[in-house]
């Protein structure tokens, strides 16, 4: 099988993992540690460096600052961002023609995945060489509550970065956090299957999640969040806390004021930037702390700038609280969520999983004790969890038909299974070692001693023809019958956090095709669409909705993208037809979509997302009832009533066609009478369209069709 890593893209460090041949994860290292500051630096010959260096060299050029946080721009239109954090960061970043946002690496204007693709790219780099070998295949992991295009610019940040399209897989950190404690759990001997509410509080993004940890796979049951609420925010509580003191400091030294916000040097900001997050880390550990630098800076008026504070963690917490309250906010939404569809209660919650280095502040872990009345796990290294469970979401070391338990005795099972050819299997883990071989079609079937009383971790190794090894774990214990429990655990789906849908036109509808909360994969489809005239030419908006479900008017959700599809090829004698549309969101929590014709299922057509056209704006609603042709071919008429009217009636004319109780006479009838309608609606002939919407109305009235 293709070695595969996984690896925790953060905001202010990434983490690298792989799965070691005994089946256990592994952190890889780079040359300074665990992680890897998820900086990018440029140097004056326009060479690109990745990490420790690029955080150094950042700090030594104000003018030309490293890129850092770029997690919190991916998948952001630049319209949506709060002032608050386009100026947290020393670099500039302007709108993207697009509505997304760039930023400046030196003299280049980067996209955040071009960004973020540089990182990857160095992680990949970072574990070829550990692993002496070529990646292909990487899981990478996001926020629960990413949205669409987050999870997309993640997706292409890997591409960018040389990892194949179809090798790379998205996964949500709070099932990733999971799996790295069902899997500590397992070692230990202890039963993995728990409710636990995961807290991941990161550099840049929060999200909290309630899962459901089994065997069969970790279930997300609820989630909320906020994408741009993080550690980086907390940094900004100390940063202000240094800026009052240094104006306090100026004032009583030389008599003159000093606003360090909009006269302080570039340099100096990401200094006090780099010691407010040192200070922030510090204040896990001690009450309070000194904080000393001289000179980091001058003043307009020339004076030297000097920073003398005392910091108590008191006062920093007390500073910080409405961040807490808001992740707090957040729970309680969550578990609202899981009561609502699950009948989950929050003294249901078995555990409280601290996930992400932001966790680590004390104030984190004392709110959350008191509102569960209980103390958070801190059984997990909040850094490394979520890449450490990410390494068990990849490929299988080795897929097996099902390995039935074909019969329990007293301290025995027989299983049986499928693999490769004449294969030598080994089965360790029970009471005894026992071998066996595979047939020429792969099948075995071995009987197994199981130690009494407590769960057996069986462990089966496989080596082929070839001298490759791959192993598979199972737990087993006795009087369990026919419930063999593999010990790798599935990861289970991932979750959809938010609707999706389309845009009906003319009426601005919501159309809810993938429901938000639902488990993935899944495929939604919407059949209801009228097409007038004979040229197929459609056009398709998608919007996506907020934690609260979505607004009726599709405009006033999040805008995704448009498609514009042409079915031409089609010939039709007709004025109308009925077109699908189908969206799916597959496990990596990418979507696709498509258009095609019930009727003629050959005549289907991918649609496109694109963005760009319309500078990141949802294009005008083309101006012709039902669904008409690409944009430009109108505005909205001004009888929108009448219209609608027209289009409901169409609407249901076009499904009476499709109804096996009506007969062909009557069929006949209809699609007559809806010819002469169109007809008149094109000569704006406004006696004939109210006496045909008439008699179309009478003929559907008979199979009770209309209200």
């Amino acid at each position: 099988m293709e070695r595969f890593i996984a690896i925790d893209l953060g905001t202010t460090n990434s983490v690298i993992s792989y799965i070691k041949p005994n089946e256990d994860a592994e952190i890889i290292h780079s040359k300074k540690g665990a992680t890897l500051p998820s900086v990018v630096y440029k140097n004056e010959e326009g060479e690109v460096v990745i990490g420790h260096i690029a955080k150094q060299l950042g700090m030594r050029d104000p003018d030309h600052p490293a890129i850092y946080s770029i997690k919190r721009f991916m998948g952001q239109k630049f319209k949506d961002l709060p002032e608050n954090l386009k100026n947290s960061v020393q670099y500039k970043i302007r709108p993207a023609e697009d509505g997304g946002v760039e930023v400046l690496l030196r003299d280049e204007w980067k996209r955040p995945e071009e960004i973020s693709a540089l990182i990857l790219k160095e992680l990949k780099k970072i574990a070829e060489k550990k692993l002496n070998d070529t990646i292909e295949r990487v899981v990478i992991t996001v926020p629960a509550y990413f949205r669409v295009e987050q999870r997309q610019s993640t997706a292409d940040a890997a591409v960018k970065a040389g990892f194949p399209k179809d090798g790379i897989s998205i996964q949500q950190e709070p099932i990733a956090a999971s799996m790295a404690y069902a899997h500590k759990l397992i070692k230990e001997g202890k039963d993995p299957e728990k409710i636990v509410l995961v807290y991941d509080l990161g550099g840049g993004t929060f999200d909290t999640t309630v899962v459901n940890i089994q065997m069969s796979g970790c279930e997300i049951l609820s989630l909320s969040g906020d994408n741009l609420l993080g550690g980086d925010d907390f940094d900004q509580v100390i940063l202000k806390m240094f800026y009052e003191q240094i104006v306090k400091n100026h004032q009583a030294k030389y008599g003159c004021s000093f606003d360090p916000m909009t006269e302080g040097e570039a340099r100096m900001k990401m200094f006090l930037k780099d010691i407010a997050r040192e200070t922030k880390e510090a204040l896990s550990d001690v009450s309070s702390l000194t904080v000393r630098e001289l000179a980091i800076g001058t003043c307009p008026k020339g004076h030297s700038i000097d920073l003398k504070c005392q910091i108590s963690r008191q006062e920093f917490e007390k500073r910080s609280m409405p961040l807490v309250e808001i992740t707090l906010k957040k729970v309680e939404k969550a578990l609202s969520f899981a009561k609502e569809k699950h009948n989950i209660e929050k003294e249901d919650i078995e555990e409280i999983l601290l996930v992400g280095g932001s966790t680590k502040m004390p104030i984190i872990k004392k709110t959350l004790a008191k509102y569960f009345n209980k103390e958070p796990l801190e059984v997990l290294e909040p850094d490394l969890c979520v890449a450490i469970g990410a390494a068990y979401c990849g490929p299988e070391v080795i897929v097996f038909d099902p390995l039935p338990l074909l019969e329990t005795k007293e301290t025995y099972i027989k299983i049986a299974g499928t693999t490769f050819p004449n294969a030598v299997i080994t089965i360790r883990g029970g009471a005894k070692e026992i071998s066996c071989e595979t047939d020429s079609m792969g099948h075995f079937e071995a009987e197994v001693e199981l130690i009494p009383k407590k769960w057996n971790t069986l462990r089966i190794e496989i080596i082929d023809q070839d001298g490759k090894r791959y192993d598979k774990s199972i737990q087993i214990k006795q009087g369990d019958k026919n419930k063999p429990r593999d010990e790798e655990i599935g990861k289970g789906p991932s979750v959809n956090p938010f609707s999706i849908g389309l845009q009906t036109i003319p009426d601005d509808e919501f159309i809810e095709l993938i429901p938000r909360g639902q488990t993935l994969p899944f495929q939604g489809t919407f059949d209801q669409f009228i097409m007038y005239g004979r040229g197929l030419k459609l056009q398709v908006s998608f919007f996506e909705g907020d934690e609260d479900g979505f607004k009726p008017k599709a405009s006033e959700n999040k805008y995704l993208g448009t498609g514009y599809v042409d079915l031409t090829g089609f010939e039709t004698t007709e004025d109308y037809t009925q077109v699908a549309i189908e969206m799916e969101m597959n496990e990596k929590t990418l979507i696709k979509a498509r258009a095609y014709l019930p009727d003629y299922p050959e005549y289907s057509v991918d649609i496109k997302l694109d963005r760009e056209a319309s500078h990141g704006e949802p294009p005008p609603i083309p101006g012709k009832p039902g669904f008409p042709g690409m944009p430009g071919e109108g505005e909205i008429p001004e009888a929108m009533k009448a219209l609608l009217m027209v289009h409901q009636l169409l609407m249901v004319a076009a499904q009476a066609l499709a109804n096996p109780n009506i007969s062909s006479e009557d069929k006949q009838r209809i699609r007559k009478c809806g010819d002469e309608l169109v007809n008149a609606l094109e000569r704006q002939d406004a006696p004939m369209i109210i006496q045909k919407m008439m008699e179309l109305g009478d003929i559907l009235h008979e199979y009770r069709l209309l209200e």
